[in-house]
């Protein structure tokens, strides 16, 4: 089924559009409509869709920068611009922009409906195209292999600025033009080499949508995103939109899902392996390798709290080292760790000390860099449930305790078995991480459901957050859009008022925030499955 939005500050256009695509065997879904480029805007960004539709005259934001921003942040999209204009200079802007398809008023049935199942195909065969996406082999192109090269030893800051500066204009890299940089890091080892290389492809897909976005790879699964900027606080939100993007077309052209960390803002070429660290540090907070979700360093890293500051300095350990450790080649075998089922507990920790040589096991310094390694694993991996781990070994900071835990091999195992399972459980019980910031979302709205302007950016800048990343996590916390769930609030209320008042569905539309009444049966309907005028004789 194809997903539709419609923009157009004419209510007849709008329900003859409606009226059609109810016609059509579900062949068509629509999503979401509006009157103006402006508030379609943010309702896009969570929604999603397909296909937009779009007028071209409209106030606030006309149809034709509306279909310029979609393009930047979301060019999977197909348009189609409906106008009542036969200009050339209106098409010429179109057809630059990228868009689909160009109707002109009036438009019929027949002609809408050709224009939506053209979009359909072209969409199944991009499916098509992007499945079979491979990444060039780099065996036989030297440049791609040294520019690979390159931005490896970049991340370990191998090179001295000037050398770098070099490399930069040697390869083609315009990276010393640059002067912030964000990371963005995943690690694909549990995806087939097959699906590591169309990971890949797609992304590199879309580097030409973003400028100064640049892909690579280390030893053939950890993947790293780059992007450069001129301006300081640029960086991250171009990261979250280049990320959103990707993330949404791997998981609807290939059915892939696949988390990312994203690190913090840096300076200068020189600053890139602290951003490699620091996006390393926000991936290593993800709990299922198999759910698209972003991590970003500056929500949880950035300025830990007291407790846990005053942690890492009684520990002797810096917040990188507990977070990410280093960004060299030495893979512990709790690599798995994050996945650990209860019943192969006792399974992964006589593997863990095994892989160590038996005379050196037989060392306590040995046992307490093991027992110390598998400490701050467990560690890293609580803290991002949200859980502290001194809570439940409150002696941890005291050296003397954790060497009589290492006394033996025997102690050593049963106090690492404490931690996976004290793991386990609090996996188990994980709460949402952003709880408080969506419970005040969620208040404001139920407050404020009935005003037709409530929007995304009024709700994020409500609790403090960029409508983008607010987005983001609204729906990463919640299992559903920002619109969706407003929707949802105030279908429930004027279920409620149906129920119990005998308003006239005018008057319920208004107090639920919809300003047409024509619209809010069409979204009464799509959700209870009748209108609101049989739901309401079906009460009495």
């Amino acid at each position: 089924m194809l997903n539709v939005y419609v923009v157009d500050d004419e209510d007849i256009i709008r329900d003859g559009i409606r009226y059609v695509m109810e016609r059509q065997d579900d062949r068509y879904s629509l999503v979401g409509e509006a009157a103006d480029g402006e508030v379609a805007l943010a309702e896009l960004k969570e929604l999603k869709p397909d296909v937009l539709i779009t007028d071209v005259r409209m106030p606030f934001m006309d149809g034709l920068e509306l279909s310029r921003r979609v393009r930047q942040l979301m060019p999977w999209m197909r348009i189609i611009i409906l106008s009542g204009h036969d200009e050339f200079s209106y098409a010429q802007s179109a057809i630059s922009i990228g868009i689909s398809e160009y109707l002109l008023k009036p438009i019929t049935g027949p002609m809408l409906c050709e224009a939506l199942d053209k979009a359909a195909e072209d969409i199944r065969q991009e499916r098509e195209m992007l499945l079979q996406l491979r990444t060039p082999d780099p065996g036989g192109k030297e440049k791609n292999i040294l520019r690979e090269y390159f931005l490896n030893q970049m991340i370990n800051n191998e090179l001295s600025k000037k050398e770098a500066e070099q490399r930069s204009k040697e390869l083609d890299l315009p990276l010393h033009d640059l002067s912030y940089f964000v990371v963005a890091y995943t690690d694909l080892q549990h995806f087939s080499r097959v699906q590591r290389r169309q990971i890949r492809a797609m992304l590199e897909h879309h580097l030409e949508d973003y400028p100064g976005l640049f892909v690579f790879m280390r030893n053939g699964f950890q993947l790293f995103f780059l992007i450069g900027t001129q301006e300081m606080n640029s960086g991250q939100e171009q990261m979250h939109g280049a990320l959103q993007t990707c993330l949404h077309e791997l998981d609807f052209y290939l059915q892939l899902q696949v988390p990312f960390g994203i690190g913090k803002t840096v300076a200068g070429m020189d600053s890139l392996k602290e951003g490699a660290q620091s996006a390393k540090a926000a991936f290593n907070l993800h709990i299922d390798l198999h759910k698209s979700k972003i991590y970003t360093y500056n929500d949880f890293l950035a300025e830990p709290s007291g407790d846990l500051q005053d942690f890492f300095e009684q520990m002797g350990i810096t917040q990188e080292k507990f977070f990410a450790g280093n960004l060299s080649e030495e893979k512990l075998a709790l690599n798995q760790l994050a996945y650990l089922e209860e019943n192969k507990v006792d399974t992964f920790v006589d593997r863990y000390f095994r892989t160590s040589d038996n005379a050196e096991v037989q060392s306590i310094l040995y046992r307490y860099y093991l027992t110390m390694d598998c400490f701050i694993t467990v560690g890293r991996l609580l803290a991002g449930l949200g859980c502290d781990v001194r809570k439940h070994f409150p002696e941890v900071g005291r050296p003397e305790y954790l060497f009589s835990q290492v006394e033996d091999l025997t102690a050593c195992k049963g106090f690492c078995k404490r931690l996976l399972l004290l793991y386990i459980d609090a996996r188990r019980r994980s709460d949402y991480r952003y709880l408080s910031e969506i419970e005040e979302a969620r208040k404001f709205i139920q407050m404020h459901f009935g005003d037709a302007d409530i929007s995304l950016q009024t709700v994020a800048s409500y609790v403090g957050y960029s409508p983008n990343h607010f987005s983001t996590i609204f729906s990463q916390e919640t299992g559903e859009t920002f619109v969706t769930y407003l929707t949802k609030v105030r279908l429930k209320n004027a279920q409620r008022y149906l129920e119990e008042t005998d308003l006239k569905l005018r008057e319920i539309a208004e107090l639920c925030g919809y300003s047409e009444a024509h619209y809010f049966s069409y979204q009464f309907k799509k959700y209870f499955g009748m209108p609101p005028s049989e739901y309401r004789a079906s009460r009495i």
